[in-house]
């Protein structure tokens, strides 16, 4: 890395995940924790790349299959992001997300993102509020509303945010050539002309009405979120009894069956198993100690024949392949 830029904190760096590893996955956006579980079944990988330019940030991830992430991003930024693949419409907050769509994160703002897609590109900014107002002010002498709370969709734009899409994979392409003989000048080029792409979108995304409040459905499918959850952490351990789960969400059987299917994309008592599966695949990747035996029961499976292809199917591996990482 060059010197200059190392001294303005400016960087460029490459992860490559073979395998599902949630801990791996968890911070993929800067100065922020993503709790990510595996819903699709075969093997997995990503990779992500980040660019970290003076005041502001791009992360951008590929993930060969389906994931549930629930998380926020960092604190005192605004998160500008937007799925730059993804044949199927992607989740998020009890709204379906297109390809290309924009959408901005107000400071802290908690998210879950369920994709259905095979293949998902995602690309997220950071930029402090103070910083986003004044570089918009600058390009466009005006300002654009950024609400002060919550998260706001921009309408699609008719061609998906092309232009913001091939300014990401441009800055991508560059910024992993950075070397010693890159000047910050060059550096500093790349990173405005990044920020104005991302602006350009915002601009067109903001002269379309779109939900900016939060609405009615999106409030409930939040707290299903985290009761969910939180039920998780004191019964995952143990066998599914929907009676218990409809009591701890407040929900009919039927109801639980229509929004989980919405939430998450699977049933209940799927939903269940996948994130049992996932804790097993925890304990297996970071407790070196732990036995198959151990993880299996530890997460709620007592019948080892039946983790052993269920784990297979959904990892695409055997739980004694995954402990030998």
């Amino acid at each position: 890395m060059d010197a200059v830029l190392a001294t303005h904190g400016m960087y460029y760096v490459c992860l490559q995940v073979d395998g599902f590893n949630p801990d791996a996955l968890s911070g993929v956006v800067k100065d922020t924790r993503f709790e990510q579980r595996l819903m699709g079944a075969g093997h997995f990988h990503a990779r992500a790349q980040r660019i970290v330019f003076d005041g502001f940030s791009l992360d951008c991830g590929t993930y060969s299959l389906p994931v549930f992430a629930n998380g926020s991003f960092g604190e005192g930024v605004i998160g500008l992001a937007l799925a730059t693949h993804c044949d199927v419409p992607m989740w998020l907050n009890g709204t379906q997300v297109k390809a290309g769509q924009l959408m901005v994160f107000t400071e802290d703002r908690e998210l879950a993102v369920r994709t259905i897609s095979p293949l998902w590109q995602w690309t997220v900014l950071l930029a402090p509020r103070a910083l986003l107002q004044a570089a918009i002010h600058a390009r466009l002498n005006r300002e654009i509303s950024i609400p002060e709370r919550g998260w706001h969709l921009c309408a699609p734009a008719a061609d998906a945010n092309a232009r913001l899409r091939r300014a990401v994979h441009h800055a991508l392409k560059q910024a992993a050539r950075w070397n010693a003989s890159t000047s910050l000048t060059d550096a500093c080029l790349l990173g405005d002309y990044l920020l104005d792409a991302f602006i350009g979108a915002l601009a067109r995304g903001s002269r379309e009405e779109s939900a900016v409040a939060s609405s009615v459905r999106e409030l409930r499918h939040e707290i299903v979120v985290r009761r969910a959850e939180a039920f998780l952490g004191d019964y995952g351990d143990e066998p599914f009894r929907s009676a218990a789960l409809e009591v701890a969400l407040g929900m009919s059987e039927r109801q639980l069956e229509r929004v989980f299917q919405d939430v998450y994309g699977v049933s209940p008592r799927r939903w269940h198993q996948v994130a049992r599966l996932n804790e097993a695949c925890r304990i297996l990747l970071h407790e070196p100690t732990a036995r198959v035996t151990d993880a299996a029961l530890r997460s709620g499976f007592t019948h080892l024949g039946r983790f052993s292809r269920d784990y297979g199917a959904l990892f695409g591996e055997t739980p004694s392949a995954t402990r030998m990482y």
